[in-house]
């Protein structure tokens, strides 16, 4: 009985001390902080992203755009706003309805890659607002070996 008492007060002890050497750590490791600049606190740093007005995801516009950033067919876009910016990187742009288009005013944006016939593309592509052209969606394609061309078929939708 006296083993397992003086035991549990060598394990109670070393409990102490691990979390004293933690505590100890902490504040070194806070303190080392504070060298390297100013720190702010999390209440006063703005939100990275502006809370976007809900959408109901019925599809507004269309486009089945080709790898060169013509326009095979579409519903409500501008052929003459849609432009190849370089490889892998597009800007397809809308009429009304499709006015305005930001994420953040409830528009959806979404993208399938598509040979728009026979075959498959290889393809994995993204979209963003364009910058400069609330008119339009910046579209962007890669493949497992970095940027690559690709037709594709865009749905806008609020």
């Amino acid at each position: 009985m006296k083993n397992v008492s003086s035991m549990c007060k060598a394990i109670s002890l070393a409990a102490v001390l691990a979390v004293g050497i933690c505590l100890t750590s902490g504040g070194a490791f806070a303190g080392d902080a504070d060298t390297n600049g100013p720190t702010v606190s999390p209440s006063s740093v703005a939100p990275l992203v502006t809370p976007a007005k809900p959408t109901n995801g019925s599809v507004k516009c269309t486009a089945a755009v080709n790898s060169d950033a013509s326009i095979q067919s579409c519903k409500h876009c501008n052929p003459a706003d849609t432009i190849h910016l370089g490889t892998g990187s597009y800007q397809v742009g809308f009429n009304k309805p499709c006015q305005n288009i930001l994420a953040v005013n409830g528009w959806s944006r979404w993208v399938q890659p598509d040979t728009l016939g026979t075959g498959s593309e290889v393809a994995f592509c993204t979209t963003a607002d364009r910058v400069g052209d609330a008119n339009a969606v910046f579209v962007f394609c890669s493949d497992a070996s970095g940027l690559v061309d690709a037709s594709f078929f865009l749905f806008v939708a609020k």
